[in-house]
């Protein structure tokens, strides 16, 4: 529910110079239509970047997590 409110508050509050990436991959869909292949290429498209980033940024990310789990 968070994440539908989260579409439908960014999809009022922006314009088409202004909006976010969900509100973006509602432009594949129509009132009749939804271009399943073109809304999975736009997710891959925008999910990558992120997937490798914190492939590359995990070794950190997994130390500064464990370093302040330690019971002395």
């Amino acid at each position: 529910m968070t994440a539908w409110g989260e579409v439908l508050f960014a999809s009022v509050l922006t314009d088409k110079n202004t909006r976010t990436l969900a509100v973006g991959l509602q432009a594949y869909a129509n009132q009749s239509n939804v271009f399943w292949n073109q809304v999975m290429a736009a997710s891959l498209v925008v999910s990558v970047p992120v997937v490798l980033g914190f492939l590359g940024l995990q070794r950190y990310l997994v130390a500064g997590l464990t370093a302040g789990a330690v019971k002395s």
